[in-house]
C-alpha cells in the first residue's frame, strides 16, 4: 500500500518543482525596458558618490532621450494602424429633404435670394429642391421621404428618357458642389440653372 510521504518531504519536492525553467514569470519586453530605465537611473549621479560622473549621466541621460522618441515614434505607430479609413460617400446614399409644407415658388425666392448675395452653393440647393417639387407637383417623381438624389434620377430617367443627360448632369454637378465640397461660382449657377429649365422642359430640349 502507497504511504504519503511526510509533509517535509513534500515542501522540498514542491519547491524543487516550481523552480523548474517552465515554471519561471518571463518578462516582457516592456518590461525589461521599464526595469533597464529604472536601473539607468539608480546609476545616475551626476558626480556624487561612486556613479559614473558627470559626463557619464550625461551620456546615459542622452541615450534615454532616444529610448524614450523611439517608444513614442512606435506607440503613435501602432496606433496609427489602428485607425480604419473612412468609408467613400456612396452617391446613391445622397439624400435630399424637402421641408414640408413648401412649394416651388419658396425655393426659388430663396434661391434668388442667394444668388443675389453670391452664395452660389445654396443657390444650387434651392434651384434643385424647387425642380425636385416642381417634377412632385407634375407628378414625374413621386413624394416620398428620405429620398435620394440617385433616386430621382433614376425615376426621372425612366419617366422623361428624351431629356435624361440633363437631369443626370445636373445631378453630378448638385452631388459635387453640394456633397463633395467643390468650389462654385456664378458661371456654374448659369449652367446649372439651364440644366434645370431643359429637365423642366416637357419636351425634349438640347443643352
Amino acid at each position: 500500500m502507497w504511504a504519503e510521504p511526510p509533509p517535509e518531504e513534500v515542501r522540498q519536492r514542491a519547491q524543487e518543482i516550481l523552480q523548474r525553467a517552465e515554471f519561471e514569470r518571463q518578462e516582457s519586453l516592456l518590461e525589461r525596458i521599464a526595469g533597464w530605465i529604472g536601473d539607468l537611473f539608480e546609476r545616475i549621479t551626476f558626480g556624487v558618490g561612486g556613479g559614473p560622473g558627470f559626463l557619464g549621466n550625461l551620456i546615459s541621460l542622452a541615450i534615454l532621450a532616444g529610448i524614450t522618441v523611439v517608444l513614442v515614434l512606435l506607440v503613435r505607430s501602432l496606433l496609427g494602424r489602428r485607425r480604419l479609413p473612412k468609408p467613400a460617400v456612396d452617391e446613391d446614399a445622397l439624400t435630399i429633404e424637402l421641408e414640408e409644407g413648401r412649394d416651388a415658388t419658396d425655393w426659388r425666392n430663396d434661391a434668388e435670394r442667394f444668388e443675389a448675395t453670391g452664395q452660389w452653393r445654396e443657390a444650387m440647393r434651392a434651384r434643385y429642391r424647387e425642380l425636385v417639387r416642381t417634377l412632385i407637383d407634375d407628378r414625374i417623381l413621386d413624394d416620398l421621404p428620405g429620398r435620394t438624389t440617385g433616386e430621382y434620377r433614376t425615376e426621372f430617367v425612366r419617366a422623361r428618357p428624351a431629356n435624361a443627360g440633363a437631369f443626370a448632369e445636373l445631378t453630378e454637378l448638385f452631388e459635387a458642389v453640394w456633397y463633395g465640397g467643390v468650389e462654385t461660382d456664378a458661371a456654374d449657377n448659369q449652367r446649372f440653372r439651364r440644366l434645370v429649365e431643359a429637365s423642366r422642359s416637357r419636351e425634349p430640349v438640347g443643352v
